[in-house]
């Protein structure tokens, strides 16, 4: 049986779980609500990853590399565990909301990134969507 996590198929599935960061202003800890704003910025594309490709962790740890990160966390090499303490967090929304949407879903790159084009315009949608993942469901405890 094929690992469930391998990158063979390209396109985004409509039983795919599509995984968000989320910024620590757009979001509750205490309750998981993801707020609106979350899809509100300059962009034209939001960034999604593939739950089938990677985990919640490995999107933190991504981000983790970033120069934000890196001046955030006050260290050269910051991991997800740090990211999280500083507010960050991990969402997931099912892959039929963008794709009951019609919105362009680009292909799945190979470290599992998706960009969903015009998400911004229904930010509500996905907000009321998204179901934020709690520290253990991120870091598999």
């Amino acid at each position: 049986m094929a690992d469930d996590r391998s990158p063979a198929p390209t396109q985004v599935r409509p039983e795919d779980i599509l995984y968000g960061k989320l910024n620590p202003e757009h979001w509750d800890p205490e309750t998981g609500k993801v707020r609106p704003e979350a899809f509100r910025d300059k962009y034209e594309s939001q960034s999604f990853y593939a739950a089938r490709l990677v985990s919640g962790e490995d999107v933190l740890r991504q981000f983790a590399e970033f120069p934000f990160a890196k001046k955030l966390c006050g260290k050269s090499h910051p991991t997800a565990h740090d990211l999280y303490e500083k507010g960050y967090g991990i969402a997931n929304v099912r892959a039929t909301i963008p794709i009951g949407l019609e919105l362009v879903i680009s292909e799945i790159k190979a470290d599992g990134h998706v960009n969903v084009t015009a998400a911004r315009d229904h930010a509500i949608d996905f907000a009321e969507a998204l179901v934020a993942l709690s520290q253990d469901e991120i870091f598999g405890r």
